[in-house]
Formats: C-alpha cells, sequence, structure tokens
C-alpha cells in the first residue's frame, strides 16, 4: 500500500534562482508566493552574512585597508 505524500507536482518544475550571498540555485517556495521576485537569499544564514559584510565594508574607510608590511618589518630586509 502507497501513501500519498501531499505532493502534487514535480519539483523541477518549480523556478529556481541564484542566491546573491552564495551562489547556489533555490527553489521557489509557496511562503515567497508574494513576492519571488524580491527574493535574493536562499536562507536566513546568507542574508544576515551579507548584511554582515556590507555593514563591515561600509564602516571601514578607504585609508583603514590592510597595507603590505614592509620588508624591515617582516625580517626580510637589511641583515642585522
Amino acid at each position: 500500500m502507497t501513501r500519498d505524500t501531499g505532493r502534487r507536482g514535480h519539483r523541477t518544475a518549480l523556478p529556481t534562482k541564484p542566491c546573491v550571498a552564495c551562489g547556489r540555485p533555490f527553489s521557489w517556495r509557496r511562503k515567497w508566493a508574494a513576492c519571488w521576485d524580491q527574493v535574493r537569499f536562499c536562507s536566513d544564514r546568507c542574508r544576515i552574512t551579507a548584511r554582515r559584510e556590507r555593514r563591515a565594508s561600509a564602516s571601514r574607510p578607504a585609508s583603514a585597508a590592510p597595507r603590505p608590511r614592509s620588508a624591515d618589518r617582516t625580517g626580510l630586509g637589511r641583515p642585522a
């Protein structure tokens, strides 16, 4: 005896799009039916990570970017 799982169609027929944060494809979900065009992330984790990275880059001024270390500080410069 087989049991009906309640699925009415094939999952392959659902629309997909890539996640903005991780690039993995994700499928349409019923809870996104009204706002599928606005959905950009596949999960809360990707959404939070993208927001965190965007805030970190916005709060860091361009002059505070890490600079390469000089040869003298790394010990590869003049012999002691």
